[in-house]
């Protein structure tokens, strides 16, 4: 079933960070343990309208949470799960191909 075109779109990206250690050092690194928590962000893209001014084309929000450090064969590892909510008012009017986002 097909969501209603006002509901906000959201994009799951989950992925592990990698970092070379030491095989001798086999507990987790202060600094690693460090990056566990919660990350935000708000970002825009602009461009011109057929006046020549600057406008917000895209916008979209993104928390990261980075939890799990540990050491795996001599690699210091995080697991992310990165969750963006895009927001629809910039897909409305357009055809179905044109929503596509890449």
């Amino acid at each position: 079933m097909r969501k209603p075109a006002s509901v906000s779109m959201a994009l799951l990206v989950t992925g592990v960070l990698v970092a070379a250690v030491s095989p001798v050092r086999a507990q987790v690194p202060e600094k690693l343990k460090a990056l566990v928590g919660t990350y935000s962000g708000e970002w825009a893209m602009y461009g011109m309208d057929n006046e020549g001014k600057i406008v917000e084309k895209f916008s979209w929000t993104d928390v990261i949470e980075v939890s799990n450090p540990v050491v795996k064969d001599g690699k210091a590892c995080v697991t992310t799960v990165d969750r963006m909510n895009f927001g629809v008012r910039y897909l409305q009017g357009k055809s179905r191909a044109s929503r596509a986002i890449t």
